[in-house]
């Protein structure tokens, strides 16, 4: 079948969006944190760092990447007017002018014009779509969260950004939560796409008790080719144990490796492209800087120093190729201070093509320093004063360094992102105090 593309009327649109930014403030209240996709700042990192510390960290727990069939076409618009009318009762006179009845739209095909009717789910480019479908399904988040046990010391979490659920759980816990969504999730439009739902199993005592929880999640529907098992229990699937998670590879040091050099073939692609491209140079070079340039600052902020450092330093080297295949020049005879000039930043006196490698320590720290409200939330431990120790483990408490510099004083186990994360509450607490620059 035909998915048409459509786009509400503009006027709708400013004053849907400004009843939104009305509201915002009782996002917090209503959706808490569990749906992050409302709202919230930070939202997809706060996710992924949560994600991650838990593979590293907890990893006899299952991990769920769920995936809805078009669920926001799909949803149940009287549980979303119920939800309304419960959570944001001043907003339902819009809502019922929006989506109260059936709306036609028309579409002109070869045979003549076609009427499409608009009876469930919300309309395209509404900006109050992401609000009304996560009021329908709050519900339902809410209830998984709570099955998953709401923090990885009482046996997991749940946390949603809009329609990306993901779930942190023990075997039995996930099983439960899965169950309740396929009985649940459709009266309100919501079913699971199996064909995209991804699972991570967690450490098993054994290959057998791995088969077992395979054949528990098979048996609910999930695909086994979707089902991977950790490295410990099936070594030679070491590059296949993860999942994108918002936009971000989570995994195994191996699967996000993997999955970085792929992503920078693809960037090497969108460079020569740009290269080649039948532009003025200077037309070139802004394309160079203010775009491509910055394409993996998501991932710098995300992925944890140790997985990112490879592929940081290489990024850095397209850059320079590019700019000097601007230029029609060699690279190979640039030296090092000319190469540090063009990523250096422009009041600094460089071209600035923004250098990967030396900010990617505090890109990160900076993202997760941002989602400690949340990662305190689902990972209690940070709560605990371990990080004092990153504290004891610096110089004297005469002398003041910066992020990078402190963070080379300090014994940092970088395969646990939990273990960093208090390194980064460590850096906050110096940095009241004057003891540290980031």
């Amino acid at each position: 079948g035909l998915r048409p593309i459509m786009m509400v009327n503009s006027l709708r649109k400013i004053a849907a969006a400004n009843l939104t930014d009305l509201f915002k403030e009782y996002n917090q209240d209503v959706f808490g944190n569990i749906q992050l996709g409302i709202g919230r700042k930070f939202g997809t990192e706060a996710i992924i760092h949560a994600v991650s510390a838990a593979l590293s960290d907890y990893p006899e727990l299952d991990v769920v990447f769920s995936d809805f069939k078009n669920d926001f076409n799909s949803v149940d618009r009287k549980k979303m007017m119920n939800a309304v009318k419960k959570w944001f009762p001043e907003m339902l006179p819009f809502f019922e002018a929006c989506y109260g009845s059936t709306s036609a739209a028309w579409v002109p095909g070869v045979d003549g014009v076609y009427e499409i009717l608009s009876e469930k789910g919300v309309h395209q480019g509404d900006p109050l779509g992401c609000i009304g479908f996560a009021l329908a399904v709050r519900h339902l988040f809410v209830k998984a969260n709570e099955l998953a046990g709401g923090d990885v010391l009482k046996g997991g979490f749940a946390k949603a950004y809009l329609d990306d659920l993901t779930t942190v759980s023990t075997f039995e816990r996930t099983l439960e939560i899965l169950k309740f969504l396929i009985k649940e999730g459709p009266e309100c439009g919501v079913e699971f796409n199996f064909f995209k739902t991804k699972i991570l199993v967690g450490r098993c005592a054994s290959e057998l008790e791995f088969e077992d929880r395979q054949k528990a999640y098979v048996g609910l529907g999930f695909l086994p080719e979707n089902i991977y098992g950790h490295p410990d229990n099936v070594p030679d699937k070491k590059l296949s144990f993860g999942s994108v998670c918002l936009g971000v590879p989570v995994g195994s040091t191996e699967f996000v490796s993997s999955w970085l050099e792929d992503k920078l073939a693809y960037l090497k692609n969108i460079a020569d492209v740009l290269v080649s491209a039948s532009q003025s140079m200077q037309s070139k070079y802004l394309m160079l800087r203010m775009c491509l340039a910055h394409k993996i600052t998501h991932l710098l902020r995300a992925i944890p120093n140790a997985h990112v450092q490879h592929f940081a330093t290489q990024f850095n080297d397209l850059k320079i190729v590019s700019f000097c295949s601007l230029l029609g020049i060699n690279h190979l005879e640039l030296s090092a201070p000319r190469k540090s000039q063009l990523l250096t930043h422009i009041r600094d006196g460089g071209f600035g093509l923004f250098d990967a490698s030396s900010t990617k320590a505090a890109a990160y720290a900076a993202s997760v320093r941002a989602c400690l409200p949340v990662l305190e939330e689902v990972l209690p431990q940070l709560r605990n004063q371990l990080h004092v120790d990153f504290i004891l483990a610096s110089e004297s408490e005469d002398s003041t360094t910066n992020f990078n510099e402190w963070r080379e004083l300090c014994v940092v186990d970088e395969d646990s992102s939990l273990w960093y994360m208090h390194f980064v509450k460590a850096a906050d607490s110096l940095k009241e105090i004057g003891r540290v620059h980031v």
